[in-house]
């Protein structure tokens, strides 16, 4: 057997009984045998398993076979010098994550440099101080350590993103935080949600800005994408101008400087199909300042949306069948007024008794009861036609007096329940669908009625809190209340207290769903034996509270 096949094989053998342990495993690399006995010693102190190598040719052999945590590696030795053999050892599998610590008498600029150009980690000059090598060891072994356990991360996070259940986006928006912020330079803006209702323009150069960097498998199935490629090529289709509304609402959320973001908007697949689409974007920790790491998820509730749609339309025929039978009682009222009163005009005008005092007075009743019946039949329109999500800006008290004229003959045959309306001026304007609101409003004077079987009062108002920017709703009465370990579950589908076949548990539900479509939010206050306050909160913009001006008080029998 060659001599040199000998002596590589008994340094393997040697490699292969001490490598079974758990220590971290050094390889020392120095054709002085003193030194690689010296080393060796002290190393085996500090709790450390031990690799010898005689030059670079065995340091590279016993690399292959069994990667060291960390080496040792002279600079000069026989056959292959430590910098050779450095390049060698960094050029195997595993051999750019080894800390190399560069051991050697060599110490001037040149041999320094020529050590770190091959891929040293360290250097130290000979004769070896022990303090310093140890620390230097601890460093690079720590330092290769947290590495891995990055590596690791990395790799665990990589996993987790690729798996996750829904569509996950990484995003950069630091083009997009320069931009605004020298946007604000420039036209010192005050109002940014007017600013960028005027600047449509400025939403869309924002969009371009945003730079995707990656995206998980589910968002490939969602999006009807092929490939991250084919997807990242056809963005401006799947964000396209009906997308902007939620964009907005983003980069308001910039402009304030938070890192978090929620809100629904609507995207399009590649094959053209329009997708209802809920967004939740989080800053990476460490890049508050820049946003170049930005998580967003993007969950399709398009089918939610068509469920709680039919949901919807199913509550408001119900509700329409209700309101049929009082409306038209509520109508016969006021037109037996109008006929009573042409019949007397028709009689006295045929007997010449008709005076201008008192025919101006007949015709002012027969205005009022004709604009009641008028204000009736516009009212029951617009809550049984009204388009799902027709969505334009109102003033709720305008909507609160609607669905109160489409109520009124059902409230006034509840025996002993009052109405009392505490509306505030100048609120900001709502957008929101009309019919949700009515809808809204029916459902939980209903649901008041009913906790007020022996009478009682209702109480219907409405606020403006500016510190937060919300719209106030609030519908109380001083019925039977609700227990504490109810409360927690009257918003889940289905849920009811009333007996079987007077309700189906869905009225408070689409309520609270209507609600999250706005962002807003609804509470519940109730004690037993005193009664019961829904108030529901709705994030407006303080705008033009002159557009949409209220008609005046309710008409008929309710209290402002």
């Amino acid at each position: 057997m060659p001599k040199n096949e000998k002596k590589t094989g008994s340094l393997v053998s040697q490699t292969l009984s001490t490598t079974s342990s758990a220590l971290p495993v050094i390889l020392v690399v120095d054709d002085d045998a003193a030194m690689r006995v010296l080393l060796g010693h002290l190393l085996k102190n500090q709790g450390y398993t031990i690799q010898e190598a005689r030059d670079g040719l065995e340091s590279v052999a016993l690399f292959k076979e069994s990667p060291p945590d960390l080496v040792l590696l002279d600079a000069m030795m026989p056959n292959m010098d430590g910098f050779t053999a450095c390049r060698k050892i960094r050029s195997l599998p595993g051999g750019e994550r080894v800390p190399i610590l560069m051991v050697t008498a060599l110490n001037d600029p040149e041999s320094v440099n020529k050590a770190f150009d091959a891929g040293a980690d360290d250097y130290i000059i000979k004769p070896v101080n022990r303090a310093v090598l140890r620390q230097r060891m601890k460093y690079l072994l720590r330092a290769r350590q947290a590495e891995a356990a990055l590596s690791r991360s990395q790799a665990r996070y990589q996993s987790l993103f690729e798996q996750a259940p829904i569509s996950l986006w990484e995003e950069d928006f630091s083009a997009v935080k320069r931009y605004l912020d020298q946007l604000q330079v420039d036209e010192a803006i005050d109002d940014f949600a007017a600013y960028l209702d005027e600047h449509p323009a400025v939403v869309q150069h924002c969009a371009e800005l945003i730079k995707v960097l990656d995206v998980n498998h589910l968002t490939l199935e969602v999006y009807r994408a092929a490939s991250r490629e084919e997807l990242l090529r056809h963005l401006p289709h799947v964000f396209g101008p009906a997308s902007h509304d939620i964009l907005k609402a983003e980069l308001l959320t910039l402009s304030k400087g938070d890192t978090v973001f929620e809100g629904e908007g609507i995207n399009y697949t590649l094959a053209g199909e329009r997708i209802n689409v809920k967004v939740r974007w989080a800053v990476a920790h460490g890049y508050e300042e820049t946003l170049e790491r930005v998580l967003v998820s993007i969950v399709d509730v398009t089918e939610q949306r068509r469920v709680e749609e039919t949901l919807l339309a199913a509550q408001k025929l119900a509700d329409l069948g209700t309101l049929a039978a009082g409306v038209a009682h509520e109508m016969n009222s006021p037109l037996q007024v109008i006929t009573g009163v042409s019949q007397s005009l028709q009689r006295r005008m045929q007997n010449g008794d008709v005076s201008q005092d008192y025919m101006c007075k007949r015709l002012d009743v027969i205005h009022r009861n004709g604009w009641r019946c008028a204000e009736i039949v516009r009212s029951l329109k617009t809550y049984a036609y009204s388009a799902a999500t027709e969505t334009d800006h109102h003033n709720i008290n305008n909507l609160i007096t609607d669905a109160l004229l489409l109520i009124e003959h059902q409230l006034k045959s509840w025996s002993h329940v009052n109405i009392t309306t505490n509306f505030a001026a100048d609120l900001p304007l709502l957008a929101c669908d009309r019919n949700q609101i009515s809808q809204i409003l029916i459902n939980l004077l209903s649901n008041a009625r009913d906790a007020m079987p022996d009478g009682g009062d209702i109480i219907i108002q409405t606020d403006y809190n500016v510190e937060v920017g919300q719209l106030i709703l609030k519908v109380a009465d001083n019925g039977l209340g609700i227990p504490a370990d109810t409360q927690t579950k009257i918003f889940d589908p289905f849920f009811t207290t009333k007996p079987v076949g007077e309700g189906t548990g869905l009225g408070l539900s689409i309520i609270h769903g209507i609600l999250q479509s706005y962002g807003g939010t609804i509470e519940v206050d109730s004690v037993v034996g005193q009664g019961t306050t829904f108030s529901m909160l709705f994030p407006v913009d303080n705008g033009d509270t002159a557009a949409v001006q209220p008609r005046g008080n309710p008409v008929g029998r309710f209290d402002n």
